[in-house]
């Protein structure tokens, strides 16, 4: 005879008891996912008076995030300034500094630090895609990233695994690009190739599955949203760990900018009276007076047109027009006597301008070349950053293409 059926309360009785630990646990998880999203939007409504004084620091949590970043892309008088160190050496003269005020109607956010190069902007702008469209930005360029090939720790330090993810799996971008773009990455190796995930991708992609590729997506955007939310908590800590000033209050007024120049040039008559290249003095005497003569014809056979950094520069152009972005180039120079003194052709150097104004005119982009500065007392403060005057004409270029008057005289 077959047993009789278990009543409900033996039925109860035998089946096996839930841990109230791991049902506290359960519920302990879910109201974290389901406060999350609020814990950001109070954590940023704290930061959010603060980040404007964030914005010309090139600290890692600004440049290699995007909460700042997108921010600035969406407010109508904040430009983004994408470039390497140039950006971050600030005296009065710098666009960084000059329109902290607002004197003109805007101010800038610096998104560079030093050794990023063409391919550090490619992830940092695609991260933001199709919130590009329409909107000015605009992006340096400097000889030195032409000199060698992106050096191992240049490329670890400034890379960004939040922008990286952002631009593999972004829904703006098409397919060809990304392929380009993953193929470069894994060309370099570490530490873009060290995430499981982002390499699995981004192998998917050069291997033209987008089946493989798709079936990922959902762990790329899961991993996307993770990222985006670490970006928020360490900006928090940042601003927490400084002693921020306030933000000064906006200062309408008219730059006298012919005034301005013929400031900055008496003060870099003044700052570099130690050597006869420019460069100024506490530069000099602490950094290169000791070894002038080891630098002496170094640069003989150099040249830049065999970079493969023009390929970087392409992707970022090809980016740029494919979101239908409206960048500002500038092109900047470098310190002409001193690389005469090196021994690089000056030959090479005007060819290297005349290609990057170029490149960037066939995409259809404006830019500015200061190639003529090499020679102007001023113009530059070291063998590679710009100086005084230099810094006067930059934030002159800026204004004018802020306030649509930058005319193609200009550039």
């Amino acid at each position: 005879m077959l047993p009789a059926p278990a009543n409900g309360a033996e039925k109860r009785a035998s089946a096996p008891r839930r841990s109230p630990q791991l049902r506290a646990l359960a519920v302990a998880l879910l109201t974290l996912l389901l406060s999350l999203p609020a814990a950001l939007i109070v954590i940023r409504s704290w930061t959010e008076p603060y980040r404007p004084r964030l914005a010309t620091t090139g600290a890692d949590e600004v440049v290699k995030g995007l909460s700042v970043i997108r921010t600035a892309l969406n407010s109508p008088d904040e430009l983004l300034l994408f470039g390497s160190s140039e950006l971050t050496f600030q005296d009065e003269y710098h666009p960084a500094r000059l329109f902290q005020a607002k004197p003109t109607g805007f101010t800038t956010v610096v998104v560079g630090s030093g050794y990023r190069q063409s391919l550090n902007n490619v992830m940092a702008l695609g991260a933001l895609g199709g919130d590009l469209k329409g909107k000015k930005l605009v992006c340096f360029l400097s000889p030195t990233w032409f000199e060698k090939p992106i050096a191992d720790k240049a490329f670890q330090k400034n890379f960004s695994l939040l922008q990286t993810y952002e631009t593999i799996f972004s829904p703006d971008l098409t397919w060809a690009l990304k392929h380009r773009i993953a193929e470069r990455l894994l060309s370099l190796g570490a530490p873009a190739t060290d995430d499981g995930l982002l390499r699995a991708a981004m192998q998917a992609i050069v291997a033209d599955s987008p089946a493989r590729y798709h079936a990922l997506w959902p762990f790329g955007r899961a991993a996307i949203s993770a990222y985006r939310a670490k970006d928020e908590v360490q900006l928090a800590q940042l601003l927490s760990a400084k002693s921020l000033k306030p933000v000064p209050a906006p200062r309408p007024q008219t730059i006298d900018w012919k005034g301005l120049d013929q400031k900055a040039k008496q003060e870099a008559a003044v700052k570099t009276t130690s050597n006869r290249f420019g460069i100024y003095d506490d530069y000099y005497l602490k950094y290169v007076a000791n070894r002038i003569e080891k630098v002496k014809d170094s640069g003989q056979g150099e040249r830049w047109l065999d970079s493969s950094e023009w390929e970087d520069l392409r992707l970022q152009l090809d980016l740029l027009r494919e979101v239908e972005a409206k960048p500002l180039f500038i092109s900047i120079p470098v310190l002409g006597p001193w690389y005469d003194f090196k021994g690089h052709p000056s030959s090479d150097r005007q060819a290297y301008y005349q290609q990057v104004k170029s490149m960037v005119e066939q995409a259809g982009f404006p830019v500015v070349d200061l190639g003529y500065g090499e020679y102007e007392p001023g113009f530059m403060r070291d063998p590679w950053h710009p100086g005084w005057k230099g810094g006067v004409a930059i934030a002159r270029a800026i204004d004018q293409y802020y306030h649509d008057g930058l005319s193609s005289a200009d550039h």
